[in-house]
């Protein structure tokens, strides 16, 4: 019983440390939290799942959109150096 409510407290001080990060960040996470317990019919075990595999979710892409800044950064870092050395063989 105390383990399962250790774990209870875990996810939920989970869930308060998300919400306080969103809306330092400037919006708002506890919709996403809300949308899940709508979604689940009150069933917490149900909304504890899916709210984490939308924050997994968030978090991948995340992940992906700075990879992709990061390529395109780097490219256009390379077409800028090989215009400003006017390199013939390599810029039109």
């Amino acid at each position: 019983m105390n383990e399962e409510r250790t774990e209870q407290q875990e996810f939920w001080d989970l869930v308060a440390q998300d919400i306080e990060s969103g809306v330092e960040a400037g919006y708002r996470i506890d919709e996403r939290w809300t949308t899940v317990i709508s979604e689940s019919n009150s069933d917490k075990e149900q909304a504890k799942h899916r709210y984490l595999q939308l924050r997994s979710k968030m978090h991948a892409e995340d992940y992906l959109i700075e990879r992709v800044l990061r390529v395109a950064f780097l490219l256009f870092g390379i077409d800028f150096l090989l215009h400003f050395f006017r390199i013939p063989f390599l810029s039109p």
